[in-house]
């Protein structure tokens, strides 16, 4: 079985709107040295999933996806291009968007937009 990581990344990247934007700015957890923008950066966070016989062997993932740009139109437009790209994996995913929230790093001076992803790995 592949990490929901890997799952993930391979959902993104395989999504052409959104590579053809980004090319291959995919980076888990951190933009990489020189990585360039717009970007997408995620992080994963895994637990057991609950059910009403408690918690299984099952996992249930929830990744941040930061989508980073110049500008907020550039970083909603990204952020647009990942909700896609997400609607794109297979059911057994059970993929959706919890939450959208815009952002901004000041020392980089530049806008995004995270989302938060519910997954099943």
């Amino acid at each position: 079985m592949s990490s929901a990581e890997s799952q993930f990344r391979a959902v993104l990247a395989a999504h052409a709107p959104l590579t053809a934007v980004i090319g291959a700015r995919i980076a888990l957890n951190a933009i990489p040295e020189g990585g360039g923008f717009p970007c997408v950066v995620y992080a994963v966070r895994t637990e057991p999933a609950q059910t009403l016989m408690g918690a299984g062997d099952e996992l249930q993932a929830t990744i941040s996806v930061q989508c980073w740009a110049g500008d907020q139109v550039a970083a909603r437009e990204l952020a647009d291009l990942v909700r896609d790209a997400i609607n794109t994996a297979d059911a057994a995913r059970c993929a959706y968007v919890l939450s959208d929230a815009t952002v901004f790093d000041e020392e980089m001076g530049l806008d995004g937009v995270q989302l938060d992803v519910d997954w099943t790995p």
